[in-house]
């Protein structure tokens, strides 16, 4: 039974052993060769070593150790390997697992051997073979840990293949990094509206070796290949490097959409989310960490709190995403997560970078959102702000054990944050991103709110708040020559707006456009009583 998939050379994730679920792990004592099981570490298995090895527990299981009781190397044909056969010299002295009692009580994980550096274990033979206590504790993982040493030409260039685009040398294949495989590359015509990608920290950094910086001087016509140490000292030439390493992710980004294009349909889009903070990005330079209308809750505390108008007039959170973030020492934080290049996507079809809020004053300045719109429009991706480990008194500081929850307002002011992007900024995309599993605190709300919201057609709309005769009431008008027009009714103050009256734009039949229903009109008006960010939306179909 193979116990590891230790392909080095994994297509798309590089060059690194591919960690897999043992699963139940009973029946190995009377498997594969009576017991016998085996790691298989890649035909590049000689350029590996191995510097310590980890077992992880299975939760309700668990007891005694059962290390495995004969490890040996083997680099014959497996169908021939007999036990009966081994060789001595290929013993392996070191290396094996489940060789510390294993807890019932979690998934939890405890080493079995470290060496150090200068005495790294290298493989004798591709193969890893490990006969079974036969009181083989049910385990749930193994970890090997070292370091594989790859040819650095094969792996300096992330490149979109899969037939779309033909491969330049690399061993990235994004277009195996979808699921579904292999139906999503072998079946046309999915029903998926694209992809949407976040790389975390350090996922997709700006690049600074040897290869990199080679295409950049032949690309600009330089010389010769600026070093590391003139890049940090010339800014200049450091913000043309970041000009010209930009245009190639767009290049990227570009394939990409192109190739789910032929998988999907020419509609299909790829969303990037270039920020990679939980809560969404801080500003790299401005003292804030609180936007709240409520200063004197923040007077005692150790937070800086700037007013909601402050923070629109400062621009911060649209600084907040764009601008580098901040560094400190020689550790060069910035560059392992680049901001999103927004200038460059405004006019390109097909790839979004992705807005971010959470808090209110996040979605109040349409001038922000407006810096993300592309000619496929606008995507607006909600970074759950979270509670970690917090949940303490002073003569406890762990009340519940740890605990993660995801936070938002409550009632229905759990969608106003959604309103207020809809009138400011006509996403045609709303994205989430929470802490664990996803759920919403007030499904009613949200419920109604997607509903109305999914019934509008992904259109440009304009802005008329006019058609309405109270304050807090934001309308955005779809116009379509064919099919009607749609409005967009949503509650984005802060009280309940009892009966607004709406002034249709033109006649027709009126309906709900979520239920295909006639709506009621008094005075030719449509009247409406909306709850905080409660959005209705209509449709007015012939003349």
């Amino acid at each position: 039974k193979r116990l590891i998939d230790a392909t080095l050379i994994d297509q798309y994730r590089g060059m690194r052993p591919i960690p897999k679920d043992v699963g139940s792990s009973r029946g190995l004592d009377n498997g594969w060769q009576l017991g016998w099981g085996y790691i298989d570490f890649g035909e590049q298995w000689q350029n590996i070593t191995i510097r310590q090895g980890w077992t992880r527990s299975r939760l309700w299981h668990g007891g005694a150790s059962s290390p495995y009781l004969n490890v040996h190397w083997y680099n014959g044909d497996l169908a021939k390997f007999n036990p009966a056969q081994i060789d001595n010299a290929t013993i392996e002295p070191t290396i094996n697992f489940i060789t510390q009692r294993q807890s019932n009580t979690s998934y939890a994980w405890s080493q079995d051997f470290a060496v150090d550096e200068n005495h790294a274990i290298t493989p004798k033979g591709r193969y890893l073979m490990l006969e079974a206590d036969p009181n083989f504790v049910d385990i749930y993982e193994l970890l090997l840990l070292g370091s594989a040493q790859a040819d650095p030409q094969s792996l300096d260039v992330l490149t979109v293949t899969g037939g779309a685009v033909s491969a330049t040398g690399s061993k990235h294949d994004m277009a195996l990094a979808f699921d579904n495989q292999p139906e999503f590359n072998d079946s046309p015509g999915l029903n998926a509206s694209g992809i949407w990608l976040r790389p975390r920290l350090s996922a997709m950094p700006f690049g600074f070796g040897d290869p990199t910086r080679t295409r950049f001087a032949q690309e600009n016509s330089l010389s010769e290949v600026p070093t590391k140490a003139q890049l940090q000292a010339n800014s200049q030439l450091l913000a043309q490097y970041y000009v010209w390493w930009q245009a190639k992710r767009k290049v990227f980004l570009n394939q990409l959409r192109d190739h789910i294009q032929t998988k999907i349909g020419p509609e299909a889009v790829v969303l990037f989310t270039a920020d990679a903070n939980e809560c969404g990005a801080k500003h790299p330079s401005d003292p804030t960490r609180i936007v709240s209308d409520e200063l004197s809750d923040w007077t005692n505390t150790s937070f800086i709190a700037t007013p909601s108008d402050v923070a629109l007039e400062k621009n911060l959170h649209l600084e907040a995403q764009t601008l580098p973030a901040s560094t400190w020492g020689g550790y060069e934080y910035h560059h392992a997560i680049p901001r999103p290049d927004v200038n460059n996507y405004q006019n390109n079809q097909g790839v979004l970078m992705t807005y971010s809020f959470n808090d209110l004053f996040t979605v109040s300045k349409p001038d922000s959102l407006a810096a993300f719109n592309s000619q496929s429009g606008l995507a607006a991706i909600r970074h759950f702000c979270l509670n970690e480990d917090a949940m303490s008194a002073s003569d406890n500081p762990h009340l519940l054990g740890y605990f993660v929850t995801d936070m938002e307002p409550a009632g229905p002011y759990i969608t106003l944050p959604e309103a207020r992007a809809l009138a400011n900024g006509d996403p045609f995309y709303f994205g989430y991103l929470s802490s664990t599993t996803f759920n919403r605190s007030f499904p009613g709300y949200v419920r109604d709110f997607n509903a109305n919201y999914l019934a509008l057609p992904a259109l440009t709309s304009s802005r008329n708040d006019a058609l309405a005769d109270k304050d807090n009431i934001a309308i955005r008008t779809i116009e379509t020559p064919e099919h009607g027009t749609w409005l967009a009714v949503m509650n984005i103050g802060l009280e309940e707006v009892l009966n607004t009256n709406i002034t249709l734009p033109h006649s027709g039949t009126v309906t709900h456009a979520v239920t295909g229903q006639p709506m009621t009109l008094v005075n030719g008006k449509v009247q409406l009583t909306l709850a905080p960010g409660q959005l209705v939306s209509i449709r007015i179909s012939g003349q």
